[in-house]
């Protein structure tokens, strides 16, 4: 990823988070795929987004 692509990431989660009134960022160290995939359909369902960024941005 160069550095406008981070820079349009940053833009659009920047965006995101005034638009919304709740944001819950957790580190998911130790999920397995089938929890975290089971995590995603759940938010999914309930109308909320889980979107994953590096720590590098």
């Amino acid at each position: 990823m160069d550095r406008s692509q981070k820079a349009d990431l940053v833009a659009e989660l920047k965006s995101v988070f005034s638009e919304t009134s709740v944001v819950v960022i957790t580190r998911n160290l130790g999920l397995t795929v089938a929890q975290s995939t089971d995590l995603r359909l759940k938010m999914r369902d309930a109308g909320a987004q889980f979107k994953v960024a590096k720590n590098k941005l």
